[in-house]
């Protein structure tokens, strides 16, 4: 499908960071838009079904919003965290994540109980672009360095964040495409 993924050292980092691109026949706003709709995460995000998403906060600048990803390796706690996306610009979408104090610690202790004590995630960015070229396609990427807290080892958290990215990126493109909208 031409998909291509690729890994990169960070100097000072432990962890690599995992990217996704592929051109697509499709228009830029469209992808963005789709990555931008956080509260239709749970309808767009197939691959993700487990993953639960909430929006706690949507301004004019940014959207800050709650996932708690489910963990289905046994003796291997969920991981929850708080994120705030911002559209950067008509080709840029990002992503970071917030830290545990946060202004939302009742909202996280409430989720703690109710998910038996998950791992809060506060290391991570993401970064989205979608470049339109003259071939009536985009070249969409997806760029993530996230620590996946715990103990876990450095090459089982390569091989989540990679099959994570991929599930991600083709969920991305299966929704654009279902919108409709194509590059002219």
């Amino acid at each position: 499908n031409g998909r291509e993924i690729s890994v990169k050292s960070i100097q000072g980092k432990a962890l690599r960071a995992v990217m996704v691109s592929n051109t697509v026949k499709m228009d830029a706003k469209t992808l963005l838009g789709v990555i931008y709709d956080v509260a239709n995460y749970e309808r767009t995000f197939v691959n993700s079904s487990q993953v639960t998403t909430k929006v706690l906060q949507s301004t004019s600048e940014y959207i800050e919003a709650y996932q708690h990803l489910p963990v289905p390796i046994p003796f291997i706690s969920d991981r929850h965290y708080v994120f705030r996306m911002e559209s950067i610009n008509d080709n840029r979408v990002t992503w970071r994540l917030v830290s545990y104090d946060n202004g939302y610690i009742d909202f996280l202790k409430e989720r703690e109980r109710e998910f038996n004590k998950p791992v809060y995630l506060e290391s991570g960015i993401g970064i989205w672009d979608a470049i339109e070229n003259s071939k009536n396609s985009s070249r969409l990427s997806y760029r993530v360095y996230m620590d996946s807290g715990g103990n876990l080892p450095h090459l089982l958290i390569d091989w989540l964040n990679r099959k994570a990215l991929a599930g991600i990126f083709e969920d991305v493109l299966l929704t654009a495409s279902s919108l409709k909208t194509k590059v002219k």
